[in-house]
């Protein structure tokens, strides 16, 4: 086993265990459950990693970068609905909304629109992107910023046990962003770090372990 599959399956079981973890502290809140139900992305997206990074011919990794994606496509709802109840804001009619798009590009996934195929570029495979992940590379960006925008808002007016958590919450989004922006890289069709000769390397399931720990300790407060 290579080291990114090693990495990703490592990933898939930590978050795992947290994403139970708290849970348990606490079923009835719905905090806890936007949680177990953000990690779950972030573990779909975590082991459709360890399996792209695995021995697999084309059609294997075809079917496991759409489990990858489809972890991706709910990601972004379920953290800004975490940031929303972490800052004990309600959004009663941008939530449904952003849960009604999150459900269209979801729907994509099981045809060609989001992935419509994948290409190798050493470490394993990638999906190669279709009409339909360029929209939701947008509503990806425009929603966790409106997470970001959210925690920002309302972090001086908070008492300072929920400023802990929404800073934690801050420093979950830019590894998602700074990581994640890095594993984006192949989709765009650079196997190399622009300006270098150094060949791409994945590092979002590595970041994934901390951020989702970051988010648990946020969220046990």
């Amino acid at each position: 086993m290579g080291t990114p599959a090693f990495i990703a399956l490592a990933a898939t079981i930590f978050n795992s265990l947290w994403a139970v973890f708290v849970l348990s502290r606490d079923f009835r809140s719905t905090l806890h459950r936007i949680f177990f139900f953000w990690t779950g992305t972030v573990v779909l997206w975590n082991f459709g990693a360890y399996r792209v990074y695995r021995p697999i011919d084309p059609e294997g990794a075809v079917f496991w970068a759409k489990v990858l994606q489809m972890g991706v496509i709910l990601m972004p709802v379920a953290l800004f609905h975490l940031c929303a109840l972490t800052a004990h804001v309600s959004f009663r009619k941008i939530l449904p909304l952003l849960y009604a798009i999150t459900a269209v590009f979801a729907a994509t996934i099981f045809t060609d629109w989001f992935v419509s195929g994948v290409r190798y570029v050493g470490v394993g495979y990638w999906a190669t992107p279709g009409p339909a992940f360029w929209f939701f590379l947008v509503h990806f960006f425009v929603t966790t910023l409106g997470a970001l925008v959210v925690l920002a808002r309302q972090r001086n007016q908070k008492r300072r046990l929920d400023r802990i958590r929404i800073n934690s919450l801050f420093i979950a989004i830019a590894f998602l962003w700074v990581f994640g922006g890095n594993d984006l890289l192949p989709l765009f069709g650079l196997d190399f770090y622009p300006g270098t000769n150094i060949h791409f390397y994945p590092l979002g399931n590595v970041s994934a372990i901390f951020y989702v720990m970051i988010v648990a300790y946020s969220v046990l407060q």
